[in-house]
């Protein structure tokens, strides 16, 4: 696995960890819907919310803090992959749909958790689900 991946990786098991500490329910890691190439990080339940997870995760802030590293075709590819898991999953169409950015900056050796921080509701507007 190239390093970066591994970076990623960790900081997805991180996130997932930390979710789950706050009381949500995991529900998929690295999900991808049946048809198209999208990817979810993390699927979490919290209530009657269904909330989708971007994860971002840097060993350094040096070139930016990695939530700035959320572009805007990876937000429409998050709502794409949504939709398709509404699809999927029918036995949540009643929930509602949330949007949220993990941002985690690891040490350069060990992984160890430098900062973690969870931006609830980062997308204010979903054309996608209007």
């Amino acid at each position: 696995m190239a390093v970066h991946n591994e970076i990623g990786s960790w900081g997805e098991k991180v996130a997932a960890g930390m979710l789950t500490a706050e009381g949500y329910t995991i529900l998929h890691l690295n999900w991808r819907p049946e048809h198209g190439r999208q990817e979810v990080d993390v699927i979490a339940q919290t209530e009657e919310q269904i909330v989708f997870v971007e994860v971002k995760t840097r060993t350094s802030c040096a070139f930016g803090a990695p939530e700035e590293y959320v572009s805007p075709e990876k937000i429409k590819n998050l709502c794409s992959a949504a939709k398709a898991f509404f699809s999927q999953y029918g036995c949540y169409q009643s929930f509602t749909v949330r949007f949220d950015v993990v941002a985690v900056v690891l040490g350069p050796c060990q992984h160890k958790l430098v900062s973690y921080r969870h931006m609830t509701n980062a997308f204010q507007s979903v054309p996608c689900f209007y």
